[in-house]
């Protein structure tokens, strides 16, 4: 992907943030010079949905995970060494991030930096504009008014399928030290991901999300009396894919295919489906975790379907086991599992991963 590489000004925007006391990080650090710092990006096959909560128009982006892959690297002329790294979503420049929506932040202190990763962030943060305030990103206003570009007489009863490009940014503090053991290590408070207030570089990527404008369904005007009957889940299935991404294994020079998690359930009518997703890696004790999704319409599969997706951090050459299982007040309530897969990592080089999912 191409980006662009910015170099570090005070801007208003910046002194703007500092007088608010919103700046987290210490102003003492050093500019260090670098040789190169690149972000490339990689689109994931992912969806977001956007729904009506009015049954007039689309209005709102629906809870889900939003994800892609970005490699990051920083290579820097010593004695200067990367402090903070973050990645925001929009485009933005140094020191002007800290208002953009966070999505990953670590702390290397180291001299280079080379990380790669699969981010993910949900739609909410992507607030919308209102009469009071502009969104800080415009891609939850475009989304939105794309889809109501295909409103139908009746409303937002047709589905609509497109999609949106996203930008993503990846900046970094930098500082000078002789001596790394003595280099300053910053503390942050908040929650993660934080924010990067202060930053000397940035570099810019993009990826594409599908996007889905869900349907309403209205009964018709003579019959008020339509009932869809009691919500109800009819199946769930799980799928276990990997993805050649060349994720950094846990030994040096050993890469990984990047493992996704997906647990996908049918239901009768728009609604939360909770489940809950049980995991086992190699002889390690088996886990669970529980998840509430949203389903609706879906017009490519004419159904009601509900998608919760995971990526797993595989690190070395693992076996691992999943079963997903609909939470609910029957006694044999629908699951699908334990279904099983080994994720090999190889050696740099190695392997010759395929693009496309591997099953």
């Amino acid at each position: 992907m191409s980006s662009v590489s910015y170099a570090f000004r005070n801007t208003v925007a910046t002194v703007a943030l500092f007088a608010a006391g919103l700046v987290s990080t210490s102003a003492s650090a050093a500019q260090a010079n670098i040789k190169s710092m690149s972000f490339d990006t990689q689109s994931v096959n992912t969806t977001l949905h956007v729904v009506s909560s009015d049954k007039q128009k689309w209005d709102r982006l629906k809870s889900g995970t939003v994800q892609f892959w970005g490699h990051m690297k920083i290579d820097t002329r010593w004695p200067g060494y990367v402090q903070q790294v973050g990645v925001s979503l929009g485009v933005c420049g140094p020191s002007q991030c800290g208002a953009f929506p966070p999505i990953w932040s670590a702390s290397p202190v180291s001299r280079d930096y080379d990380h790669q990763a699969n981010f993910s962030f949900d739609p909410s943060i992507m607030a919308l504009s209102s009469n009071a305030d502009i969104a800080s990103v415009p891609y939850g206003d475009q989304i939105i008014a794309k889809c109501n570009q295909h409103l139908q007489p009746d409303g937002p009863t047709k589905s609509y399928s497109f999609t949106h490009t996203f930008h993503a940014t990846f900046s970094a503090l930098t500082d000078k030290a002789l001596d790394m053991h003595n280099a300053a290590t910053e503390t942050t408070g908040g929650s993660w991901p934080y924010p990067i207030y202060e930053s000397h570089y940035a570099e810019h990527g993009s990826f594409d999300v599908q996007v889905v404008c869900d349907p309403v369904v209205k009964p018709a005007a003579q019959d008020i009396a339509v009932d869809f009957g009691e919500f109800e889940t009819k199946n769930v299935k799980l799928f276990l894919t990997t993805y050649r991404s060349n994720q950094p294994g846990s030994t040096p020079g050993t890469v990984c295919p990047a493992l996704k998690v997906t647990s996908r359930a049918q239901a009768n009518k728009a609604g939360p489906v909770s489940m809950r997703i049980w995991r086992q890696k190699d002889n390690g004790p088996i886990t669970s975790e529980f998840k509430q999704v949203w389903a609706s319409f879906d017009a490519g599969k004419n159904g009601y379907f509900a998608t919760y997706e995971k990526w797993e951090n595989v690190g070395a050459t693992a076996y691992f086991q999943y079963k997903t299982e609909i939470v609910g007040n029957g006694s044999f309530e629908p699951f699908d599992g334990w279904k099983d897969i080994t994720v090999h990592c190889t050696g740099a080089g190695g392997g010759g991963f395929t693009d496309g999912p591997q099953a």
